[in-house]
């Protein structure tokens, strides 16, 4: 069986302020699916999560971040 990831990139930019944050798997129909994430890039600012683990169906993937003194979300939608 392969192993199923989700690939999250960010900024050049925010990665020189450095960025901190959480990575969110949010699951709307059983949120004791859900899973956190401490924000860990490599340098090129890419993270690889294995999602091997998670349940087929609807993920709501919820990105709270901060680079220098600034605050960021995004908020992806992804079915299994």
């Amino acid at each position: 069986a392969s192993q199923r990831t989700v690939s999250l990139g960010f900024p050049a930019v925010h990665l020189e302020q450095g960025l901190k944050g959480n990575i969110h798997f949010y699951r709307p129909s059983d949120s004791d699916l859900d899973k956190q994430f401490a924000i860990k890039t490599n340098e090129a600012g890419e993270q690889v999560i294995s999602i091997g683990s998670l349940q087929k169906g609807l993920w709501k993937i919820k990105i709270s971040w901060t680079a220098g003194n600034t605050a960021f979300f995004d908020e992806k939608v992804i079915t299994l």
